[in-house]
Protein backbone atom coordinates (compact mmCIF):
# COMPACT_ATOMS: atom_id res chain seq x y z
CA UNK A 1 0.00 0.00 0.00
CA UNK A 2 2.83 2.30 0.88
CA UNK A 3 4.10 2.04 -2.67
CA UNK A 4 0.87 2.95 -4.48
CA UNK A 5 0.79 5.68 -1.77
CA UNK A 6 4.33 7.09 -3.02
CA UNK A 7 3.47 6.21 -6.81
CA UNK A 8 0.30 8.74 -6.52
CA UNK A 9 2.44 11.32 -5.26
CA UNK A 10 5.34 11.27 -7.79
CA UNK A 11 2.50 10.75 -10.65
CA UNK A 12 0.42 13.95 -8.94
CA UNK A 13 3.25 15.87 -8.17
CA UNK A 14 4.48 15.02 -12.66
CA UNK A 15 1.13 16.67 -13.37
CA UNK A 16 1.84 20.36 -11.28
CA UNK A 17 3.07 21.66 -14.74
CA UNK A 18 -0.10 20.08 -17.20
CA UNK A 19 -1.07 21.22 -19.19
CA UNK A 20 2.44 22.24 -21.34
CA UNK A 21 2.46 25.35 -23.49
CA UNK A 22 4.98 23.80 -26.28
CA UNK A 23 6.38 27.74 -26.82
CA UNK A 24 5.95 28.72 -23.58
CA UNK A 25 4.06 31.63 -24.46
CA UNK A 26 1.81 32.19 -21.31
CA UNK A 27 4.83 31.88 -18.93
CA UNK A 28 7.26 34.71 -20.69
CA UNK A 29 4.30 36.86 -21.13
CA UNK A 30 4.00 36.91 -17.09
CA UNK A 31 7.38 37.38 -16.77
CA UNK A 32 7.26 40.62 -18.14
CA UNK A 33 7.01 39.56 -22.25
CA UNK A 34 4.35 41.33 -24.05
CA UNK A 35 1.85 38.78 -25.64
CA UNK A 36 1.72 39.59 -29.34
CA UNK A 37 -2.05 39.50 -30.28
CA UNK A 38 -2.90 39.74 -33.98
CA UNK A 39 -6.41 40.87 -35.13
CA UNK A 40 -8.15 41.58 -37.97
CA UNK A 41 -11.54 43.68 -38.15
CA UNK A 42 -14.39 41.79 -38.18
CA UNK A 43 -17.52 43.60 -36.98
CA UNK A 44 -19.20 43.71 -34.68
CA UNK A 45 -16.74 41.83 -32.67
CA UNK A 46 -13.73 43.69 -33.72
CA UNK A 47 -13.15 47.18 -34.64
CA UNK A 48 -10.54 49.20 -35.60
CA UNK A 49 -8.72 51.73 -33.24
CA UNK A 50 -5.90 54.24 -32.84
CA UNK A 51 -3.92 52.04 -31.51
CA UNK A 52 -5.66 48.96 -30.57
CA UNK A 53 -8.93 47.23 -31.78
CA UNK A 54 -11.93 47.90 -30.07
CA UNK A 55 -15.24 45.88 -29.49
CA UNK A 56 -16.14 42.14 -27.83
CA UNK A 57 -13.29 39.89 -28.86
CA UNK A 58 -10.98 43.01 -28.10
CA UNK A 59 -12.31 43.52 -24.87
CA UNK A 60 -12.41 39.98 -23.32
CA UNK A 61 -8.46 39.24 -24.20
CA UNK A 62 -7.62 42.76 -22.58
CA UNK A 63 -9.75 41.49 -19.53
CA UNK A 64 -8.17 38.03 -19.66
CA UNK A 65 -4.71 39.49 -19.84
CA UNK A 66 -5.71 42.01 -16.87
CA UNK A 67 -6.49 38.40 -15.31
CA UNK A 68 -3.32 36.24 -16.02
CA UNK A 69 -1.16 40.18 -15.33
CA UNK A 70 0.03 39.87 -19.16
CA UNK A 71 0.98 42.66 -21.43
CA UNK A 72 -0.49 42.85 -24.72
CA UNK A 73 1.22 44.62 -28.35
CA UNK A 74 -1.54 44.54 -31.06
CA UNK A 75 -0.96 43.49 -34.32
CA UNK A 76 -3.21 44.33 -37.41
CA UNK A 77 -3.13 41.46 -40.27
CA UNK A 78 -5.81 39.88 -42.78
CA UNK A 79 -7.04 36.45 -41.33
CA UNK A 80 -4.79 34.06 -43.34
CA UNK A 81 -2.05 36.65 -42.19
CA UNK A 82 -2.65 35.78 -38.47
CA UNK A 83 -3.55 32.65 -39.34
CA UNK A 84 0.36 31.97 -40.93
CA UNK A 85 1.87 34.07 -37.94
CA UNK A 86 0.19 32.04 -35.32
CA UNK A 87 1.39 28.52 -37.70
CA UNK A 88 4.83 30.26 -37.04
CA UNK A 89 4.87 31.45 -33.73
CA UNK A 90 4.92 35.19 -33.94
CA UNK A 91 1.92 35.88 -32.70
CA UNK A 92 0.29 33.89 -29.96
CA UNK A 93 -2.74 34.91 -29.77
CA UNK A 94 -5.92 36.31 -33.22
CA UNK A 95 -9.03 37.83 -33.03
CA UNK A 96 -11.26 38.88 -36.11
CA UNK A 97 -14.54 36.57 -36.03
CA UNK A 98 -12.88 33.30 -36.29
CA UNK A 99 -15.60 30.95 -35.51
CA UNK A 100 -15.27 26.80 -34.77
CA UNK A 101 -15.92 25.40 -38.55
CA UNK A 102 -12.73 27.09 -39.41
CA UNK A 103 -10.42 25.98 -42.98
CA UNK A 104 -7.30 26.20 -41.27
CA UNK A 105 -6.66 22.61 -39.82
CA UNK A 106 -4.02 21.86 -37.32
CA UNK A 107 -2.26 25.35 -38.40
CA UNK A 108 -3.96 26.77 -35.36
CA UNK A 109 -5.38 26.10 -32.04
CA UNK A 110 -8.80 27.51 -30.69
CA UNK A 111 -10.69 27.84 -27.48
CA UNK A 112 -13.39 25.66 -27.10
CA UNK A 113 -16.42 28.20 -28.92
CA UNK A 114 -17.78 30.73 -26.53
CA UNK A 115 -20.93 32.40 -28.09
CA UNK A 116 -24.27 31.36 -29.87
CA UNK A 117 -24.96 30.97 -32.15
CA UNK A 118 -21.85 32.32 -34.38
CA UNK A 119 -19.60 30.00 -32.34
CA UNK A 120 -17.19 32.20 -31.88
CA UNK A 121 -13.63 31.01 -31.01
CA UNK A 122 -9.83 32.77 -29.98
CA UNK A 123 -7.24 31.57 -32.62
CA UNK A 124 -4.40 30.32 -30.63
CA UNK A 125 -0.57 28.95 -31.81
CA UNK A 126 -1.38 25.11 -31.92
CA UNK A 127 0.56 22.96 -29.53
CA UNK A 128 -0.03 25.85 -26.63
CA UNK A 129 -2.48 24.17 -24.44
CA UNK A 130 -1.84 25.99 -20.98
CA UNK A 131 -2.66 29.12 -22.85
CA UNK A 132 -5.77 27.71 -24.45
CA UNK A 133 -7.19 26.65 -21.49
CA UNK A 134 -6.45 29.62 -19.51
CA UNK A 135 -8.43 31.23 -22.19
CA UNK A 136 -11.20 28.56 -22.21
CA UNK A 137 -11.79 28.44 -17.98
CA UNK A 138 -12.11 32.77 -18.85
CA UNK A 139 -14.04 32.61 -21.56
CA UNK A 140 -16.46 29.31 -19.82
CA UNK A 141 -16.70 31.89 -16.33
CA UNK A 142 -17.74 34.86 -18.59
CA UNK A 143 -20.27 33.44 -20.61
CA UNK A 144 -23.47 34.86 -19.62
CA UNK A 145 -21.80 38.57 -19.61
CA UNK A 146 -20.48 37.63 -23.04
CA UNK A 147 -23.98 36.56 -23.69
CA UNK A 148 -25.53 39.65 -22.73
CA UNK A 149 -22.84 42.07 -24.37
CA UNK A 150 -23.01 40.09 -27.80
CA UNK A 151 -26.63 40.92 -28.14
CA UNK A 152 -25.93 44.06 -27.49
CA UNK A 153 -23.50 44.27 -30.40
CA UNK A 154 -25.53 42.85 -32.53
CA UNK A 155 -28.32 45.01 -32.09
CA UNK A 156 -25.70 48.04 -33.01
Amino acid sequence: MRNVSLLLIALLAACEALPRDTEGSLDRARAAAPLEIGYTVAEPWVRSGAAAPSGLEADLVRAWARGEGVALRWRQASQSQLVESLHTGRIALAIGGFVQSHPYGAQIGTTQPYLKPERLVIATQPAEHRLTLSLDRFLHAHGEAIERRAAAERIK
